[in-house]
Order: structure tokens, then sequence, then C-alpha cells
């Protein structure tokens, strides 16, 4: 196709929007030329791309990830984790081509635009005054990989909005071999030990389950296993609607408990039959378990009793 002639319709689409469309797009109103066919003629009518890439993927309005809103908190978490913040101001994206839906989500979210290049995603915007404040809201900046953030003031269901952008940013979905369970585990420099610990109690406090603690040697890694914990923090996300990443989070069951809250749940059932003053026995028969399995729950009650 290169050896095509140029037709006036041709060049008036590059007089009109070669400064002002994306490189895909272009493509689809001259898809008789290759790319580099359509630099060339462009260059020869006096257009240099270079001098708008700038304002063509660099506009959008990142006040919204300061709106307050429950998705912006999810795409502070998301960047917290897998985003740059650059010291002239501007908030970088970079994802594999593979999550071009989910980058896309985000540059909804901003009005801003997604480019390509190397079986890379990117979305990234120049907005030094937005990008301060939210290094200033998180303490964070250019080089949070080794400089660990701040949890500001947060709602419950602000935080559990950030800490489900920093799963799918920088945790994996991990399955067991053997059992088949998932486990959550995050993995990063050490300096933020005290964060994801911090961030440990919290979710700990909420799905009322025992606290994940997070392990420090050479990296710091966080390892979320409760199934109850990890049935909660799934439940939120859809009660919540977040834009999460599915490939991930489909790997939990929203439906487990962990085996603590199962036997918990038994000892509840089984104190409320004594109250009710029914027989060791005849509480065996109706929840189907034997008379022994009765006496041990009862005498594991004090465990319960904090929760």
């Amino acid at each position: 196709m290169n050896g095509n002639a140029w037709t006036k319709n041709e060049e008036d689409i590059i007089n009109i929007y070669y400064e002002k469309l994306s490189k895909e797009e272009i493509l689809k109103l001259i898809p008789n030329h290759t790319w580099a066919a359509i630099c060339v003629r462009a260059c020869s009518m006096g257009y240099n791309r270079r001098k708008i890439s700038y304002q063509l993927y660099r506009k959008g309005n990142l006040e919204n990830l300061l709106n307050g809103s429950l998705e912006s908190y999810y795409w502070l978490g998301f960047l917290l984790a897998d985003g740059h913040f650059s010291n002239r101001g501007a908030i970088s994206l970079h994802l594999n081509e593979l999550d071009n839906d989910h980058i896309q989500k985000y540059a909804d979210f901003i009005n801003g635009k997604v480019r390509y290049h190397k079986k890379r995603v990117i979305v990234d915007i120049q907005a030094p005054e937005i990008c301060q404040e939210i290094c200033e809201k998180f303490n964070t900046n250019n080089r949070k990989t080794y400089n660990c953030p701040k949890l500001p003031e947060m709602t419950d269901n602000q935080f559990i909005s950030l800490i489900s952008g920093l799963i799918d940013g920088d945790g994996n979905m991990d399955i067991h071999r053997i059992s088949g369970g998932c486990c959550i585990r995050i993995k990063c420099h050490l300096s933020w030990a005290d964060f994801y610990q911090k961030i440990s109690e919290r979710i700990s406090k909420l799905s009322k389950t025992p606290m994940i603690n997070v392990c420090k040697g050479k990296f710091m890694v966080l390892r979320i296993s409760n199934n109850s914990a990890l049935s909660f923090l799934k439940n939120k996300t859809e009660e919540l609607n977040l834009p999460i990443l599915k490939r991930k989070w489909d790997k939990i069951d929203g439906n487990k408990i962990s085996q603590y809250d199962s036997a918990k749940r038994l000892n509840q059932e089984i104190n409320a039959l004594k109250n009710d003053g029914k027989l060791v026995k005849e509480i065996a028969l109706i929840l189907n378990i034997s008379i022994y399995g009765v006496y041990s729950s009862l005498r594991r009650t004090y465990k319960y009793k904090d929760d």
C-alpha cells in the first residue's frame, strides 16, 4: 500500500486530524497507507507529531482522584502500588497489554487517553498541583518504592476501596496446590512493613478475623489466607461496585469461611440451644454432631467471648 498515490481526501484528513487524534484513530481514517507512510506525508506537509504528543495523551481530569468517591480511592490505591508520580507533576500508569480493559476504566475515570508502546498500555497525565496534593495526602514521592506512604483518615468503605486497588496493583492471588484455597500475597520493599501492618490490623478488625502478620526479611510480605478475611474482602468489592481486576478476584470463593469461624458459629448455635434448656444429647441430635463434639465446643466457649 505504500506505493499508493495520496488523494486529496487523505491529505485533508491529515490537515484536520493528524494533531488531534490517536495513531489508531488516524489509521482507521486512512486505511490504505501504513503509519510510517502517514508520518512521512504529514512531515512533508509541515506537521510534527512530537509537538502535540504531550497535549494528545496528557489531557485529563486528575481532580477526579480527589473527589472522595470509592472509585477514586480504588485508583489511588492502584497508583500507590503500580503508578509513578514524577518530579514534574505527571502521574503515569503502565500496564501489560493484557490489562488493556482495566487501564481503559482508569482512563475513563479521569477522562484521559490510553496510548500503546511495546506491548504496554499507558495513561500519563500532567497536573502538577493535583500530583502534589496526592503526594502530600499519602506522604509519598517519585521514589515511593523505597519510601513508605502513610494512611490518611478515611471511612471503612474508602479503606476497603484503597486496599483493593493496592491488591490489584501489587498483589498476587496464589492457589494452594493441595487445599485449593486462595491466598493474597503482596511483596514489596521492607520500608513498607509498618504501612501494611496497619492495613493488616484494620482488615482484621473489619472482617472480625485473626490479625494477619506481616513477614519481614529481605522484603516485606503480607499474606492473607484466612478464608473469612478473603470472603469479606471479595464480597465488599462487589458490594461497593469497585472496578477490580476480575481475573484476580474470581479466584476467591466468597462463600468460604475459616475453620475458626466455622467452629465459632457452631459454638454459638450450641450455646443458644443450651440456653433454651436443651440437653447435650438433644443438642447433638439437632445439630447432627457427636455428644463429644458438643462438650468439646462448650469447653472452648471462652475463646469466642471477646469477638
